[in-house]
């Protein structure tokens, strides 16, 4: 059986070994920095989980918090994240999870990335919020890119009914809903700076808050029941 990696908060002291991940993860250029990370642990602690596997890093995830209406597209990563660092784009009573960051290295154990999602997912459980969202690479556009617009490429399907793109396959996977396309979202040479919409919609969420209480011990223990036949 293959041992799992350790899902934890980050904590200050992690930060040297997550911008090891972050290099082994992005291309050149486009990894996060110490800066960037310092900045989002020190603005929402609870919003940066690692992945610890025989004693070093393999993995990392950031999100924040923020008000969202689905209507609204979202411009560009940098402006979504104030630029990475998160002080201005934060909010602790938004309603929706807005995913910044998820890196897992070569040596990362089978699942770790859905793993580090799944606890973004426990949060967003744990304090009744209503969605997550996020924007994803389409890093096989490229190569496609002359038969097809960034639209129909995220339509296309293999024989088997699986998007054609690997990270969009990975969230739908993971549950998440594909939205719109979102021209210029980060510089990205394989997706020609395109970004897709994902979405996770919270099936536990409560609108009447006087009920969450009672609420939450069942959406938690149905959450776990769900972890556990998909992992």
């Amino acid at each position: 059986m293959v041992e799992k990696a350790r899902i934890r908060q980050a904590s200050m002291s992690d930060v040297a070994e997550i911008i090891h991940v972050e290099n082994e993860t992005w291309p050149l250029g486009e990894a996060a920095t110490e800066e960037m990370f310092r900045s989002r642990i020190e603005v929402f602690p609870q919003g940066v989980f690692v992945a610890e596997y025989q004693g070093r890093l393999v993995g990392v995830v950031a999100f924040q918090r923020m008000h969202y209406n689905l209507d609204t597209p979202i411009s560009t990563w940098r402006e979504a994240t104030d630029n990475g660092m998160t002080r201005a784009s934060h909010n602790p009573e938004g309603e929706t999870i807005f995913g910044i960051d998820l890196s897992a290295t070569p040596l990362a154990p089978p699942k770790t990335g859905t793993r580090l999602l799944a606890e973004v997912g426990r949060y967003a459980i744990y304090h009744n919020l209503k969605r997550g969202i996020l924007g994803g690479r389409i890093p096989n556009y490229r190569q496609y890119s002359n038969r097809m617009t960034p639209e129909e490429y995220l339509e296309a399907r293999y024989a088997r009914g699986e998007p054609l793109d690997p990270e969009v396959r990975f969230y739908k996977r993971a549950g998440l809903k594909i939205g719109r396309v979102i021209p210029g979202y980060f510089d990205d040479p394989d997706s020609l700076s395109y970004g897709v919409l994902l979405i996770w919609e919270n099936p536990f969420y409560v609108k009447n808050r006087v009920l969450v209480a009672l609420v939450k011990p069942f959406a938690i223990l149905g959450f776990h029941i769900y972890l556990r036949i998909k992992m």
